[in-house]
């Protein structure tokens, strides 16, 4: 390779360099913004504070399981002296027990003092049912799904498939009921009994939201 043509290739190698580090640049600049934005969650409360009394819009939508900064906003919303009413938007198929009596009784609050509007979108079911109880008034869509009082314990039990590909559970427990949730622990009916007895106790106490709520229904109707 001549003089003449080392230089070109060594000035096609910097510029390919540069071309490279640049988009390296760029790239890294998206990704931090991008970042930024997903984590972001503002400095201000959920409403726009001002002077002027307001009517607050809340909207709770997705699977309920409940965040700090949700009831950090709830509490501030709280605090308000110009907060005149409240309208609860809900869109959801539901969620956590704790996530669901949280945003209750978060919401419930506010609207023990301020008139409250539960508008219900496309589903507002189990947890998304408890959450719209905080209102004073629901509204839901002809075709709104909701209801669906009651507990789901969801379990797997991969026991015989782990079987067969050679995986055997080794679990060393505190207590004979300590491994019942797991994946792994071939549930015996003593085990089902006790699993039954908890999904009761938090089915009872969903009710008895219900029913407060509620009251000229007695927990059989709830039931039905």
């Amino acid at each position: 390779m001549n003089n003449t043509a080392e230089k070109i290739y060594t000035l096609m190698k910097l510029q390919n360099s540069r071309t490279r580090w640049r988009l390296l640049a760029v790239l890294f600049f998206l990704i931090t913004v991008l970042l930024l934005m997903v984590n972001y969650k503002g400095d201000d409360v959920i409403f726009i504070k001002n002077d002027k009394p307001f009517i607050a819009k809340v909207i709770i939508e997705g699977m309920i399981i409940g965040e700090d900064f949700a009831f950090s906003q709830l509490e501030e919303l709280q605090k308000t002296p110009n907060l005149k009413g409240m309208i609860i938007e809900v869109n959801s198929p539901g969620g956590t027990m704790v996530g669901g009596i949280n945003y209750y009784e978060a919401l419930r609050r506010i609207s023990s003092n301020k008139p409250t509007a539960v508008v219900m979108q496309t589903v507002a079911a189990s947890a998304g049912y408890l959450v719209s109880l905080a209102g004073d008034q629901i509204y839901a869509n002809p075709a709104t799904l909701t209801g669906s009082i009651g507990v789901l314990m969801p379990l797997f039990d991969v026991t015989e498939l782990a079987h067969k590909i050679g995986i055997e559970s080794d679990v060393i427990v505190s207590g004979e009921l300590k491994a019942v949730t797991s994946p792994m622990w071939a549930r015996t009916e003593k085990d089902r009994v006790y699993l039954q007895q908890m999904v009761d106790e938090l089915n009872v106490l969903f009710y008895q939201y219900v029913q407060e709520r509620r009251p000229n229904m007695s927990l059989e109707n709830i039931a039905k």
